[in-house]
């Protein structure tokens, strides 16, 4: 075995040790952290609306974290089960597949105001997730 193949295969149990070890866990912790966010938001300010259940629930002014509503958005966030190994890097997501009526990922829309005002809960949800994935790495827990 040469210097560079044994190079290479530190480098590959390095990169899979660090998928399962952190960028899966770090990529659910992200998911758990936004979705917790929009749970514990105080109460919102917008309009009322009548659910199709018929309950009444009030939507989120612009600047809130999204309304809660029928849970739906906070039911479509998921995160990856397994790490993309992009040569340099090993990568998982956490996102929310459903899309706004513009056509674009929703979070996307409601943290950055696109096509409506901004509901910021992505980024106010990113201290806790940092803290969450620096435990990972420091070899704590989720």
């Amino acid at each position: 075995m040469t210097y560079e193949d044994f190079t290479e295969a530190v480098l590959g149990a390095v990169k899979k040790h660090m998928a399962q070890r952190v960028v899966v866990p770090g990529a659910a912790a992200a998911e758990e952290e936004v979705v917790r966010y929009i749970e514990a938001a105080p109460p919102r300010t917008g309009r009322p609306r009548r659910q199709a259940d018929g309950t009444v629930s009030r939507s989120s002014a612009p600047g809130e974290a999204p309304a809660e509503g029928s849970g739906a958005y906070t039911r479509s966030w998921t995160s990856d089960t397994e790490a993309e190994d992009r040569g340099d890097e090993v990568a998982a997501s956490a996102y929310s597949a459903m899309q706004s009526e513009a056509g674009i990922p929703l979070g996307v829309d409601l943290e950055l105001g696109i096509s409506v005002e901004p509901r910021p809960h992505i980024g106010p949800a990113m201290p806790a997730i940092a803290a969450r994935v620096q435990d990972l790495v420091s070899g704590g827990g989720a």
